[in-house]
């Protein structure tokens, strides 16, 4: 995939426009832990009604295990050990953690100029404001959203992390072209994304433990499409997306990075598929109950 954007490869020469990753990185990132997801399970207890893959994705997702092998602990040794699951442990460490990837993004979006002299300072200039923009509209937009949730003034950690992160995710495709007026716009979309999908994992029952898939998936999707939407000319690039006037040069732009992201995230879902199954069958993707219910921590490392 990095090749094909960033090697020259077939995508480059279409016209595809990716600046710091969010389809290369985010979004196959998402596409395979959505994918592991899929085969692993959620972990035990998690959803007390769960109910196993049946049918024809049984097989598609080599399930091993009945419903009953997921639900909450009956047996008096299992609970002995069973600690119940919380969305959140430490919600100081999840907004340090939280800070601590805003930093990396200053360096993740602006490093990608791969330089900061001449004129590539002033693409640097430029998405280290635009970053730091996405990164409080995604925070508005989790406070819009917990309040809206909960009726009151109440906000919970999680969401607003996520929506943070999912701004930010957003800005790494088109943080270079993308004026910050509509960079808020941008930042706040992904954050909603990032929130909304979390939701839709756990309707689905899909354990998606860390927000990988919520967070570095639709928001990215989100962000690459910006490129053709919100792309405006200036010193350092002449893109022009839709709201710019850009015509039937923005709609091939918009088309051709459609086709990016449906064939980064097809190879990202295959190559993850084949992996996973392969390593399920030949040694197995998932501890087993016991282990799982004492804690790894103990049962691989002894601590």
């Amino acid at each position: 995939g990095v090749q094909w954007v960033w090697g020259g490869g077939w995508l480059s020469e279409l016209g595809y426009v990716d600046f710091a990753g969010s389809s290369l990185v985010h979004m196959v990132g998402a596409i395979s832990a959505l994918v592991a997801v899929s085969v692993c399970g959620p972990r035990v207890g998690k959803y007390p009604d769960y109910r196993c893959w049946r049918g024809i994705w049984r097989y598609v997702f080599s399930e091993r295990n009945d419903s009953a092998w997921y639900q909450l602990p009956e047996a008096e040794v299992e609970k002995a050990v069973f600690t119940p699951i919380k969305a959140c442990n430490n919600p100081v460490q999840l907004l340090f953690g939280t800070f601590l990837l805003l930093v990396g993004f200053l360096a993740f979006n602006p490093a990608s100029t791969m330089a900061t002299t001449f004129n590539t300072d002033l693409v640097s200039a430029r998405t280290t404001v635009t970053t730091l923009i996405a990164a409080a509209a995604g925070a508005v937009s989790g406070i819009v959203w917990s309040m809206a949730a909960r009726r009151g003034l109440k906000l919970r950690v999680p969401e607003l992390t996520n929506s943070v992160l999912g701004g930010l995710v957003a800005s790494c495709a088109c943080c270079h072209v993308v004026p910050p007026v509509f960079m808020m716009l941008v930042g706040f979309v992904g954050g909603l994304l990032a929130t909304a999908t979390a939701v839709a994992m756990e309707y689905c029952q899909l354990d998606d433990t860390v927000g990988a898939v919520s967070v570095h998936g639709p928001p990215a999707i989100w962000g690459v499409l910006s490129v053709a939407l919100f792309a405006q000319p200036h010193c350092q690039s002449d893109l022009r997306g839709l709201i710019f006037g850009g015509g039937d040069e923005a709609w091939k732009l918009l088309l051709t990075q459609i086709t990016g992201i449906l064939s980064l995230g097809a190879f990202a879902a295959m190559a993850t598929y084949i992996s996973v199954i392969t390593i399920d069958l030949a040694i197995g993707f998932r501890c087993n109950r016991a282990h799982e219910l004492i804690g790894l921590d103990f049962t691989e490392h002894g601590i």
